[in-house]
């Protein structure tokens, strides 16, 4: 078992049930991590959290989950190594940067400095008195303008950067941590579904609501949590003025004639 699947394990206690479809499995710890409280979600390994990223933005496509037993975690000196080398190669085009916006600052200092002595000098020029005259003075200023030089185009002049193998360097991304989704922006999904469980909705009114609030669980999760009484595994908490918001929302779910569970 996979080091990032084992630790997923250990912080939900999901285990897979006799005879379970394994995309199943995975989508229903998917939802379990999902619900995770953000102290114990920080704690988890950052590859774990990076699978759980991936295994939401797939339930909510309607793709497979990525099985973790498949996937392969960096050696800590080498992930160590590659974060050094990022960091030194940002800290690199910064310098560069830097040093570009300088050159570009001395420049046009340079060209204000020019148009300054040509009006200096302009101011100075006696009067024309004829079309001859009128003629060398403008050759004399065009000999006083100084020929600007053509600008490089930024980033131009620099040496690319090779990777180890010769081929071009690759562009860094930096990670974006994966939107956690919430029912009202308050409740997680799996906890939500066990509430409306309580409250005997059917599959069909549960999930219009979680797709309503953009919430990522497959439909075996939805089934799974309706029914799921459990002690460990307790519905959430919806505060009365919640419930006000839910009737409002979704009156033929949550309306007033319905018996919500306390």
């Amino acid at each position: 078992m996979a080091s990032v699947l084992k630790a997923l394990v250990k912080v939900t206690g999901i285990k897979p049930e006799e005879d379970e479809d394994r995309q199943d499995y995975l989508k229903r710890l998917a939802g379990a991590v999902s619900d995770l409280d953000d102290e114990v979600w920080d704690g988890i390994p950052e590859a774990s959290q990076e699978w759980n990223d991936t295994a939401v933005k797939a339930i909510k496509a309607g793709e497979d989950v990525v099985d973790p037993d498949g996937m392969v975690e960096e050696k800590p000196a080498k992930a160590k190594a590659k974060k050094a080398k990022a960091v030194a190669d940002e800290e690199e085009e910064e310098a560069d940067e830097e040093e570009e916006e300088a050159d570009e600052e001395e420049e046009a200092d340079e060209e204000e400095e020019a148009d300054e002595e040509e009006e200096a000098d302009e101011e100075k020029a006696p009067p024309k008195k004829s079309a001859k005259k009128k003629a060398s003075k403008k050759e004399e200023e065009d000999d006083l303008v100084p020929v600007k030089p053509a600008k490089v185009k930024k980033g131009a002049d620099k040496k690319e950067k090779k990777a180890p193998d010769g081929g071009k360097k690759e562009t860094k991304v930096k990670k974006v941590s994966g939107k956690r989704y919430r029912v009202l922006g308050v409740y997680a999904p799996g906890p939500f579904v066990r509430f409306m469980g309580r409250c005997k909705l059917s599959f069909v009114d549960a999930k219009k609501v979680l797709d309503t609030e953009e919430c990522a669980l497959s439909d075996s999760s939805i089934k799974w949590e309706l029914k799921e009484i459990r002690e460990k595994c307790p519905p959430a908490k919806v505060s009365k003025d919640d419930l006000v918001t839910l009737r409002e929302k979704y009156p033929t779910i949550f309306g007033a004639k319905k018996k919500i569970a306390k």
